[in-house]
């Protein structure tokens, strides 16, 4: 073996052509560093870096074949407490974090709301219904399993107003919003929160369901009169008075002191002079005012009911309700979803999936 010692090089390449076997041996008889290489450039080792023990035995750090180059940037300073663990971003940039993700989770919390139901042409329109707003928390999963997610479209609104579609999660179904009544003395339609009744229509209103929402309001049949508001998530519709229609009923709140609402029923429509019933609270759409013309939609994917028509002799036309959302959350700690159709967001300690489209997710 060839050995250079006790001398330097510098501005020539050091070549190594004694040792048969192609290495180059750099060692030294200190008892500090062994060897210190300070350059602004990068070192290139081909295939792999082994590290010796210090009495047998070594440990190689070997890069993949790859094509063109990928950085790792090291933390700047050591774990704040021992049994933490490096974490990378994207870009390649590690840093210290508390613990790896937990496997997958057992329990979920989630929200289904379905499809907000549509308004009718007419001259003093119920509101549409808000769709069925379901919530539960620690909702048992299984690991593995795929579940379907089923998001619900809004009703249509126009000459003839339908309910909204339904949402669905593992069995957890909410069922669509009712259509406002329209056009005459329609009454409202039935369904997770039912619909308002049209101005002449003051005894029947479209029903709730159970444990998803509430009534919609009845109309007044008086000259200049107005429809009822569609039913929301956590009031029934308002009947309308001799100064407004009636206004949606509210919807709920999820998660919990978030300031997010969801399912609020549309407004109904008033003619002639007068007051629009106003949107729950939640997406509902608003009623609208004389021959104005400008009763709004249920809000996109918030399952509100749409505004209720209003009009001084012409019929106006209907709106539709707003699709439906539904969301799926557990804690952080937890490792990722094996596969979802939608990527996932963090706040709070929580993971959280999105659902404004049809999907499927598997933990």
């Amino acid at each position: 073996m060839s050995s250079i010692s006790a001398g330097t090089t510098s501005g020539t390449a050091l070549v190594s052509t004694g040792d048969t076997t192609g290495n180059l041996v750099l060692q030294t008889n200190g008892t500090t560093t062994a060897m210190t290489i300070s350059t602004a450039q990068v070192v290139s080792l081909t295939s792999s870096l082994a590290l010796l023990g210090s009495t047998s035995g070594s440990v190689a750090l070997t890069a993949p074949a790859v094509a063109g180059t990928q950085p790792y940037t090291l933390p700047s300073a050591l774990p704040t407490a021992s049994g933490q663990v490096l974490s990378c971003t994207t870009a390649g940039v590690m840093s210290w974090t508390s613990s790896l993700p937990a496997g997958a989770p057992t329990a979920v919390d989630y929200l289904v709301v379905a499809g907000g139901g549509g308004s009718g042409n007419s001259i003093y329109g119920g509101g549409g219904g808000a769709g069925g707003f379901k919530s539960g928390t620690s909702f048992s999963v299984t690991a593995g399993s795929p579940y379907a997610i089923v998001v619900g479209n809004g009703g249509t609104g126009g000459a003839s107003p339908t309910n909204g579609g339904l949402s669905s999660f593992a069995g957890i179904s909410s069922t669509g919003g009712g259509a406002g009544g329209y056009d005459g003395s329609t009454a409202g339609k039935d369904g997770g929160s039912g619909g308002g009744a049209d101005n002449d229509n003051t005894t029947t209103a479209g029903l709730g369901t159970a444990g998803q929402g509430n009534n919609g309001g009845v109309g007044l049949t008086t000259a200049g009169g107005g429809g009822g508001g569609g039913g929301g998530a956590s009031a029934v519709g308002a009947a309308a008075t001799v100064s407004s229609a009636g206004n949606g009923g509210n919807g709920s709140e999820w998660p919990s002191g978030s300031g997010t609402f969801y399912a609020g029923g549309g407004g109904g429509g008033r003619n002639a002079a007068g007051v629009g019933g106003t949107g729950g609270t939640g997406g509902g759409g608003t009623g609208g005012s004389g021959s104005a013309n400008d009763n709004t939609a249920g809000g996109t994917n918030t399952g509100g009911g749409g505004g209720g028509a209003s009009g001084f002799s012409v019929a106006q036309t209907g709106k539709n309700g707003g699709s439906g959302i539904v969301i799926i959350r557990y804690p952080d700690t937890f490792a990722p979803a094996a596969s979802a159709t939608v990527s996932p967001t963090t706040s709070g300690g929580y993971r959280y999936y999105t659902f404004i489209a049809n999907g499927s997710i598997t933990f």
